[in-house]
C-alpha cells in the first residue's frame, strides 16, 4: 500500500441536514464537547487543536470522513506527515473553497475547487485514494481530480503517521501557497483511516476548552475576556480621499451581552490611549485623552437586534451614530492632533474588545458579537489582526445572546 494512497485522497463533500444539539447552557448554546471539537483553538502560531499517531501498518482502511461547519473562508482543516516530517499534505480551505497541498520527496502539489463550504451548513468530508489519484468529489459530483506520485510505506523504516486538526505541523514558510492556518470551524463525527481518535472520545485530551456552539450565525463573538488589536500601519490611513484632511470612520453591528464595557480604543507609545469608546449602565461614551467628548443612551432592543454603530472624526466635530440616533459634538485641535499623530505615525494600534490595560478576565473586555466591522471603510477579517486573543472566536457567534435590562434607579 503506497503512503500517500493510504492517507486520503478523495474528498466527498455533501450537506449534512440538522443539527445534533445538546442544551448545557442557556447562553450561549453549546453542542457536546465529546462529539464536536472546535478547531480555532489557537491564533497566531499555527498550533493543532489537536493530534493523534497512526501505525500505517495496522490501518483496516484508506478512507477518512469528519463533518465540518464553518463561516470562515480561510485555514486548514487538517494536516498528517509521515517519514518525520519530510512528508506530509494539508486540507484546507481558501475562499471557502477546498484546497489540497501535497509535500513528499517525488512531488509538490497544491490545488483548490469545488463549491463554496463556508456557509455555515453542516458538510460531510470523506477523504480516500483511487489508485494513483486523487479526486474531490462535492455534493456527489466530482470536481477535482489529481494525479499524485509516492513511495510505498513499506520503503521507510517509520510507519508512524500524524495527524493533526485546526494547525500544522511543520513550517507556515513550507506551504505551497501563504494560508492562514487558523479555522473558526467545527467538526464532528471524524474517523481517521478506521481510527476514531482518543481525543474524539475524551475531550481532555484536547489543549484548550473554547467549544461549538449549538447553532451559530456570522459575526465575531467576544465572551468577556480578551481583545484584538490591529496595528495602525496596517489599516488605510484615512477614509477621506487623498489632498482632504484625515478623518477616522469606525463602523460595526454591535449585539450587547454586557453593561459595563471596553469596546474600541486608539493607543501610542508616547501617547497611550487617545481614544476609547465604552459603556457604562447601556449609554455609550467616547473619550478623547482624559475627556468625555460624546455620550449616548442606547434604546433597549433584544440582543439578537443589535445596534448599527459608526463613529466618525473629523478636524471639526465627533459623529457618535447607533441606530437611528446621532450625537455630534466639537472637537479641540489639540485631540484631533494628538489622534491623527497616533493613527498616522504607523506606531498607533487599534484595540477591539478590550482596553490594553485591562486584565483578561476584567469585566470591562466587551462582551457579545460583533459584525461587520469596518475600519476606514475596510471590512476586517479578526484571522488577519496583529494580535487576537484565544477566547475570541473569528467568524461565528450564538443566535441567541443573553439579554440586558436597564439598571433600575
Amino acid at each position: 500500500m503506497r503512503l500517500f494512497e493510504t492517507i486520503f485522497f478523495v474528498a466527498m463533500i455533501t450537506r449534512v441536514p440538522g443539527n445534533a444539539v445538546e442544551e448545557l447552557d442557556p447562553y450561549p448554546q453549546f453542542l457536546d464537547p465529546k462529539q464536536a471539537i472546535n478547531l480555532a483553538q489557537d491564533w497566531g502560531h499555527g498550533y493543532p487543536a489537536g493530534t493523534v499517531h497512526i501505525d500505517l501498518l495496522n490501518i483496516t482502511s484508506s478512507s477518512s470522513s469528519f463533518e465540518v461547519r464553518t463561516f470562515d473562508p480561510e485555514g486548514v482543516l487538517l494536516f498528517g506527515d509521515s517519514r518525520g516530517g519530510h512528508d506530509w499534505f494539508l486540507l484546507g480551505l481558501r475562499g471557502g473553497r477546498p484546497e489540497i497541498h501535497i509535500h513528499n520527496q517525488m512531488a509538490k502539489v497544491s490545488v483548490s475547487g469545488g463549491p463554496t463550504v463556508n456557509d455555515g451548513e453542516w458538510h460531510k468530508i470523506v477523504v480516500r485514494s483511487q489508485e494513483h489519484r486523487i479526486v474531490l468529489e462535492v455534493d456527489d459530483q466530482e470536481s477535482l481530480r489529481i494525479g499524485h506520485v509516492s513511495e510505498g510505506v513499506t520503503s521507510s523504516l517509520d510507519t508512524t503517521m500524524r495527524i493533526a486538526v485546526g494547525g500544522i505541523l511543520t513550517n507556515s514558510s513550507e506551504l505551497m501557497e501563504p494560508l492562514h492556518i487558523p479555522l473558526d470551524a467545527c467538526v464532528r463525527n471524524w474517523v481517521f483511516l478506521s481510527v476514531t481518535p482518543k481525543w474524539l472520545l475524551d475531550p481532555i485530551f484536547l489543549p484548550h476548552s473554547k467549544r461549538c456552539f449549538a447553532s451559530h450565525r456570522k459575526g465575531s463573538y467576544f465572551p468577556g475576556s480578551g481583545n484584538v488589536a490591529y496595528r495602525t500601519s496596517d489599516l488605510p490611513t484615512a477614509s477621506a480621499q487623498t489632498g482632504e484632511p484625515w478623518t477616522l470612520s469606525l463602523q460595526m453591528d454591535l449585539h450587547l451581552e454586557s453593561l459595563s464595557f471596553s469596546l474600541l480604543s486608539v493607543s501610542h507609545p508616547e501617547t497611550g490611549t487617545i481614544l476609547l469608546l465604552r459603556g457604562q449602565d447601556k449609554n455609550l461614551f467616547v473619550e478623547l485623552g482624559n475627556d468625555t467628548v460624546v455620550t449616548q443612551a442606547l434604546a433597549d432592543v433584544g440582543g439578537s437586534d443589535g445596534y448599527k454603530f459608526h463613529l466618525s472624526i473629523t478636524p471639526k466635530s465627533v459623529t457618535l451614530q447607533c441606530g437611528n440616533e446621532k450625537e455630534i459634538a466639537d472637537i479641540s485641535e489639540g485631540h484631533y492632533s494628538a489622534l491623527k499623530h497616533s493613527w498616522t505615525d504607523k506606531e498607533g494600534i487599534v484595540y477591539i474588545g478590550g482596553a490594553p490595560t485591562s486584565q483578561e478576565e476584567s469585566p470591562g473586555h466587551f462582551r457579545g458579537c460583533l459584525e461587520n466591522i469596518r475600519i476606514q471603510g475596510r471590512l476586517m477579517d479578526l484571522d488577519s489582526a496583529w494580535y487576537k486573543s484565544n477566547s475570541v472566536w473569528s467568524h461565528s457567534c450564538p443566535p441567541k445572546l443573553l439579554p440586558i435590562t436597564r439598571p433600575s434607579s
